[in-house]
């Protein structure tokens, strides 16, 4: 007999979980167990007894995926996923800015990467309204964000939100006084994912236009390792459209480009 894996079981009924959701600590457990838990029980983590900073239940999509995936390997009955709860547990997450506040601790919280991950992704999607991104750069995202970056967590995800975060003055200030124009540089040279690239440019473009002081260390980077240069060769076509511009600001070059078709979404 398959023995099912421990980080596929919920800590409250120790088995395979069907609807995972993130806590406010971090922790995931199957949704029925621990909504009857906080129904009966003082707010608490089941599994390290810390006081809950909020209830709000986030979907653990990348645990689900995992479990569906394992079940299949196993020839395991892949569990039903009952998404009508979740559904309404993440729109009330989205679209109440005072999820926010939460939803940065457990972006801070090292405890757990899939609490992290669901959590950025909650945040990028409340911050697609312009609201609610300034509440999240008052609440101190930008140097959560920076933080991760940094350290290396979760890159990827935690430039997303720094791409959508650019449109706002104040976090590109707090962004350039965290050192962000030479960190987005050295991501582009050591992890040149696509994505990554066109969210480095599109960061250093907002930046070289609010904070003109940090043109002079751009065009210290293209002098020593043609980073933009590279981009215009080898990137996607927005991060060559955005690469051109900065590059035309720098150095009055002709070589600009026409923007593409699709480029970010805007707030509404």
């Amino acid at each position: 007999m398959v023995k099912v894996p421990e980080l596929f079981k919920c800590p409250l009924s120790k088995k395979l979980m069907v609807d995972p959701v993130i806590l406010s600590t971090g922790v995931t457990c199957d949704r029925p167990f621990i909504q009857e838990w906080l129904n009966s029980v003082k707010k608490t983590c089941p599994k390290s007894d810390r006081l809950l900073s909020h209830t709000v239940l986030i979907p653990n999509r990348v645990m689900h995926e995992m479990i569906t995936s394992w079940c299949k390997n196993h020839a395991f009955e892949p569990p039903e996923y009952n998404s009508n709860d979740a559904v309404a547990q993440l729109v009330a997450a989205l679209f109440e800015a005072s999820a926010l506040v939460p939803l940065i601790a457990m972006l801070e919280d090292e405890g757990d990467g899939f609490g992290m991950k669901e959590a950025a992704s909650a945040i990028l999607n409340l911050c697609s309204l312009k609201k609610n991104t300034v509440r999240a750069i008052e609440e101190g995202v930008v140097e959560v964000v920076m933080i991760k970056i940094k350290n290396e967590v979760l890159v990827s995800e935690m430039m997303e939100i720094l791409a959508l975060l650019a449109t706002d003055s104040n976090a590109i200030r707090e962004m350039v006084e965290m050192k962000v124009v030479s960190c987005l540089f050295e991501i582009i040279r050591l992890n040149p994912s696509p994505r990554d690239v066109e969210n480095c440019v599109l960061v250093l473009f907002a930046i070289s236009h609010e904070e003109l002081i940090t043109r002079t260390e751009m065009r210290r980077e293209e002098d020593t390792h043609q980073t933009l240069s590279w981009i215009m060769r080898e990137g996607t076509p927005e991060a060559k459209y955005r690469a051109s511009e900065i590059l035309y600001m720098l150095t009055g070059s002709s070589g600009r480009i026409h923007p593409p078709r699709l480029l970010r979404r805007p707030h509404y």
